[in-house]
C-alpha cells in the first residue's frame, strides 16, 4: 500500500474497491479503490450522465512479476472490449525509469480502460499506479515511485 496519497478529489461508490485477481496466477497484486467500474457516479447531476464527473473515479495499484504483470495488465487478451495501452512517456527521476502508458477508452483496456498508469521496474518486479483520466499522471508517478521505495526497502 503506497504511504504516499495524492491529494486529489476522489468519487466514492460504495462496496467499489478492494483487491483484484488474475485466474490463478500468484505472481501479480492489483488493489483497486473508489472504482466506479460497473456503476457510474450519481453524485455530479448531468455531468454523470455524460461521464464528466470531476475527480478521480477509480485508481488501482499492483505488483508482480515483470512476465506477468506485462501479461495481465499491459495487454488485451482478457478484455471483452480490445484494445491496448499506450507507451506516452518515459521519465528518468529518483534514480529509476517510470514508463507512463494511457489505456484506451473504458469499456476497452478492461479495469484500467481511461487510466493513466505508471510501471517502474523493482529488480524482477514492477510496480504500478494506474489512475482515471488523463489529469493524475503526476500523482500516479509519485504513487509508483513511492511504492518502488517501498518494495526496495522490503528486498
Amino acid at each position: 500500500m503506497p504511504e504516499l496519497i495524492p491529494d486529489i478529489p476522489i468519487t466514492h461508490m460504495e462496496g467499489s474497491y478492494g483487491p483484484a485477481t488474475f485466474a490463478d496466477e500468484p505472481h501479480v497484486y492489483m488493489l483497486t479503490f473508489d472504482k466506479d467500474f460497473f456503476h457510474k457516479p450519481t453524485n455530479c447531476g448531468e455531468a454523470s450522465a455524460r461521464g464528466n464527473c470531476p475527480g478521480v473515479k477509480h485508481w488501482i495499484i499492483g505488483a508482480g512479476d515483470t512476465d506477468v504483470v506485462e501479461k495481465w495488465i499491459l495487454t488485451d487478451f482478457v478484455n471483452e472490449v480490445k484494445g491496448y495501452p499506450n507507451l506516452v512517456q518515459t521519465i528518468h527521476t529518483d534514480g529509476r525509469t517510470v514508463l507512463v502508458h494511457r489505456f484506451p477508452e473504458y469499456p476497452a483496456g478492461g479495469i484500467n480502460g481511461s487510466h493513466a498508469a505508471t510501471f517502474v521496474r523493482v529488480g524482477d518486479q514492477l510496480v504500478f499506479a494506474s489512475l482515471h483520466g488523463t489529469g493524475w499522471v503526476d500523482s500516479a508517478v509519485e504513487m509508483a515511485l513511492d511504492l518502488a521505495r517501498q518494495a526496495s526497502a522490503g528486498a
